[in-house]
């Protein structure tokens, strides 16, 4: 099936944008994906949800474009279990 519009236009109608959004989560919860959505603060609700994860898990990995989470969540913790993931940047390191 393809698309007769922009994205642009597509995400600029709420209804679309939030049918979107619930298709997404479905198909992230069936993968095995935690899902939480907030409409009022997504960077609290990640940082939040980081720092509770990590408390449980031997290290997580937050993906986000947002490089303010990065300093905020490192200020909010003294663990080095956390790591921060920007799509589209990486890098490989050898193993000696």
């Amino acid at each position: 099936m393809s698309s007769t519009m922009s994205r642009d236009k597509f995400l600029s109608n709420d209804k679309n944008k939030q049918r979107l959004i619930n298709m997404l989560c479905v198909k992230f919860q069936k993968g095995g994906f935690v899902v939480k959505e907030d409409q009022e603060d997504a960077d609290y609700l990640v940082i939040k949800s980081g720092l509770e994860i990590e408390k449980m898990s031997q290290c997580i990995v937050v993906v986000c474009e947002d490089i303010d989470l990065l300093v905020i969540m490192k200020a909010s913790t003294k663990s080095e279990n956390i790591f921060f993931l920007k799509p589209g940047m990486f890098y490989i390191v050898q193993q000696p």
